[in-house]
């Protein structure tokens, strides 16, 4: 059984007035256990009212699964939230209590859980997100904006989610910021074997990251396939407004100069292998 199952999903904003826009259209995919995959799509695409479903933020039409449940049914969706953990884009503006012990603590404590329980996730959270014990104590309005966001994302952790769902976490950091990150939810998603799913405007980071992509355009879905697949299908990702990696778009530019490389290259170690494959070849005649 797949872990998410979506079938003929739809969302409305303004339904019955002037402003009614379609932000989902008869969606359906599925997501094993265990999976890392992207989520890319151009602005209005639909990618963040999809991750706000999967979290129970929003009521869409159709059937949602998790785990066999369809959150989409009349009470199905309480609790939803804990397990699926939902990081918001700039999620330093969820932030809001007095020290940072307290805001990765909310969670658990709402979750029920012991005093004893709730410190050993906050300390074990925040050791994942590369922070030090020292900052327990101070405000949250008080730190950079990628201990910030740090910060936000343990509070997420913090609740053990069986899905971890996130919308542009390394938005408007600087490249060492995102990095780290990246890094720690690379690190995450090794060691704990739980589902991410990633939306980005970066390819790059989705290429480094990611399993399977899932394409939104126009509040429907273009594509679902694996990394390699979606990339070789660069001129359509164009077409609807997208970019591809960087590697996919140097290689695509030597196999039109005629040299014998592939096209959907999206990391160093394929690009490597492509050139060293490629080195006594030449051009095409």
């Amino acid at each position: 059984m797949s872990q998410i199952e979506v079938k003929n999903l739809s969302y409305k904003y303004g339904v019955g007035t002037p402003f009614e826009v379609t932000a989902l259209d008869n969606i359906s995919f599925s997501v094993e256990k265990g999976e890392f995959i992207g989520l890319i799509g151009h602005t209005g695409s639909g990618k963040s009212t999809l991750l706000q479903c999967f979290n129970g933020l929003l009521k869409p039409e159709g059937e949602l699964y998790i785990d066999g449940v369809n959150i989409c049914e009349k009470n199905n969706a309480k609790g939803i939230c804990f397990k699926v953990g939902l990081v918001f884009q700039y999620p330093e503006h969820q932030l809001f209590e007095d020290t940072v012990y307290k805001d990765i603590a909310f969670g658990p404590k709402n979750m029920g859980l012991s005093e004893g329980e709730i410190k050993d996730r906050v300390c074990e959270a925040l050791k994942f997100s590369g922070l030090s014990e020292e900052i327990l104590e101070k405000s949250p309005f008080e730190l950079s904006g990628g201990q910030k966001r740090r910060v936000a994302v343990a509070g997420v952790i913090a609740m053990r989610p069986e899905i971890l769902v996130l919308d542009e976490p390394a938005a408007g950091l600087d490249p060492i910021g995102r990095d780290s990150i990246l890094a720690n939810l690379r690190e995450y998603h090794k060691k704990e074997g739980k589902t991410v799913i990633l939306s980005s405007h970066n390819m790059d980071d989705i290429a480094r990251n990611c399993e399977k992509v899932l394409v939104m355009n126009s509040a429907r879905l273009e594509m679902f396939e694996t990394i390699s697949e979606v990339f070789k299908r660069s001129e359509r990702l164009k077409e609807i407004g997208l970019d591809v990696p960087m590697l996919t778009s140097v290689f695509e530019e030597l196999l039109k100069e005629g040299y014998p490389v592939n096209s959907g290259i999206y990391t160093v170690e394929q690009a490597v292998n492509e050139i060293i494959a490629a080195k006594d070849g030449g051009k095409n005649a």
